[in-house]
């Protein structure tokens, strides 16, 4: 994949850490996402959206999923989404069922291994599933933007 590349679609599986989903948006510039959240993730994917959408424009969906923890649920939830040629897949979210249940289901639906991948933070890479890596382009963020992902107010200073 050639860096800054716009695609598609973009899947995120939403866990309690929103910083590499948040990271995928910016460098993909998806023109559609796709959140896969669960009532214990649903305000980190409100907070990451939020912010996503105060600096690009993209269509949204979302898909609810119930028991995170059930495999059935999990792939009978992920299959209402469509995969074409150009469709990514960022898996390093959720639970461990969410990412191989999703994962499989990816594949099945012709979801290719060179757009499927997780974020290696301690590298700073993201990492596909054929082999390929990039490096992350989002090196800082201001702490603002941090806050807001994780759900902090930031209040001006009393003087």
């Amino acid at each position: 994949m050639e860096k800054s590349k716009s695609v598609q679609k973009l899947i995120l599986l939403i866990g309690s850490n929103p910083m590499p989903n948040f990271i995928s948006v910016l460098m993909f510039k998806p023109q559609k996402v796709w959140f896969c959240y669960t009532s214990q993730t649903e305000k980190v994917k409100k907070n990451l959206e939020s912010v996503l959408k105060e600096v690009y424009s993209f269509e949204s969906e979302e898909i609810f999923m119930p028991n995170a923890g059930d495999p059935e649920n999990v792939r009978k939830a992920f299959e209402q989404i469509e995969i074409n040629e150009n469709t990514y897949l960022n898996y390093t979210g959720g639970t461990k069922v969410m990412a191989a249940q999703v994962r499989m289901v990816f594949e099945q639906k012709g979801g290719d291994k060179s757009r499927a991948f997780y974020i290696y933070e301690p590298d700073g890479l993201m990492r596909f599933d054929n082999g390929n890596e990039n490096e992350l382009e989002v090196k800082t963020l201001e702490p603002t933007t941090i806050f807001s992902l994780h759900g902090i107010e930031v209040k001006s200073k009393r003087e």
